[in-house]
């Protein structure tokens, strides 16, 4: 397969823009050779991996660009072929407005689908299941006690401050009094620390797709020296009670992840107490998003670290506020990936448009739960 710099430039290809017709034979050409000198466990995995864009593709559509459902959608004969040689056919034929946006989709999913084929052979994601699975046993020899227990936990979103939860504002096993907020219940499965106190544990692994879509974030930003090494493909998430408890199961997990082998390979960091990105670089994010997190490296695979309270928990995933985690991978879809896959050139949606980027975000803020006006 291809190497990752000659792929990215492969992405010239795509708009008509940076396409003369002298070039554009050129384009169809090297893909082809590609095809014809790859081995058919090559071929085979490219055809698994064309269906896996397209369907996250449409993914990507419905959980931030819903409204745009029709404007964004494939053409029948893209959607519909198995095979990446019948993509660069059909990218070949007419030369009118609307073979512009065919030979575009017939490109970039050719691409998109090697990257994620090549992505899937390098950290095949049962390789990375497998790796979380056996971390998640250490942990609960070492740090957790056995079995679970689930518990009701209420959460007290502030209104006034677009639905977040102030500190101090979740009940675990009862209910709070707490005039003028909104409350939430949440019936979680916890683990139990040895001292008792609960912990709820959540597992992240990403897709081949969504690692390529990262990527694509790491070239653009030029702040990693090595953008296509994903440090967060896998991860785990500790939720506790009490925000002193954060650094205490941190050193926990980090002191047994070392003593069995784990190499930091991002230092711990955390914005807990102070008004600052977790992630300096990350511009995307919010200073009021608060997390603490490392990354480690272990039995060959990187895995992140992540860890915060109940409330900053529920403000991420309930609130209208930036400190939602859906409404920072809005902001990333239309700041980045967006434009990527379906650009203003070829679909005729400006994503820098202030109208626009506030209608996705209305639609976002109304998947999130709340009753809010349109």
């Amino acid at each position: 397969m291809k190497e990752w710099i000659e792929l990215q430039k492969w992405q010239q290809d795509w708009l008509p823009s940076t396409n003369k017709p002298a070039d554009f034979k050129d384009s169809i050409e090297k893909r082809l050779l590609l095809l014809e000198r790859s081995p058919f466990v090559d071929r085979w995995s490219f055809t698994q991996a064309i269906q896996a864009v397209r369907t996250a593709r449409y993914l990507l559509i419905q959980n931030f660009a819903y409204g745009f459902t029709n404007e964004l959608l494939l053409d029948s004969s893209i959607a519909s072929t198995p095979h990446l040689s019948r993509l660069l056919t059909l990218a070949q034929r007419g030369s009118g407005v609307f073979d512009v946006q065919r030979r575009f989709e017939a490109l970039s999913l050719f691409d998109q689908a090697l990257s994620v084929a090549k992505i899937e052979r390098e950290d095949p994601l049962e390789s990375i299941g497998h790796n979380l699975d056996q971390f998640i046993d250490l942990l609960s020899g070492s740090i957790f006690r056995n079995g679970y227990s689930k518990v009701k936990i209420y959460s007290y979103h502030d209104p006034e401050n677009e639905y977040e939860v102030p500190a101090g504002n979740v009940g675990v096993g009862k209910q709070l009094r707490r005039r003028g907020m909104s409350q939430k219940l949440h019936r979680l499965t916890c683990r139990q620390q040895k001292n008792k106190e609960i912990v709820f544990m959540h597992h992240r692994i990403k897709d081949p797709f969504k690692t390529w879509l990262k990527m694509q974030k790491q070239v653009m930003g030029t702040f990693r020296s090595e953008p296509y090494q994903i440090h967060d493909r896998c991860g785990l998430m500790f939720i506790v009670p009490r925000r002193k408890s954060v650094k205490i199961i941190a050193d926990k997990i980090i002191n047994l992840a070392i003593r069995n082998g784990a190499i930091i390979c991002e230092t711990f960091q955390s914005n807990y107490g102070k008004s600052e990105f977790v992630d300096p670089p990350n511009n995307a994010s919010s200073s009021r998003y608060k997390v603490a997190k490392v990354c480690i490296h272990w039995n060959g695979h990187f895995i992140e670290l992540q860890f915060m309270t109940f409330y900053d928990y529920f403000s991420s995933t309930r609130s209208l506020s930036d400190v939602n985690h859906e409404l920072y991978k809005l902001k990333q879809s239309y700041q980045c990936f967006f434009p990527l896959i379906w650009p203003k050139e070829v679909y005729g949606i400006d994503w820098n448009n202030g109208s626009i980027i506030s209608q996705m975000t209305r639609w976002k803020k109304a998947q999130i739960g709340w009753c809010v006006k349109d």
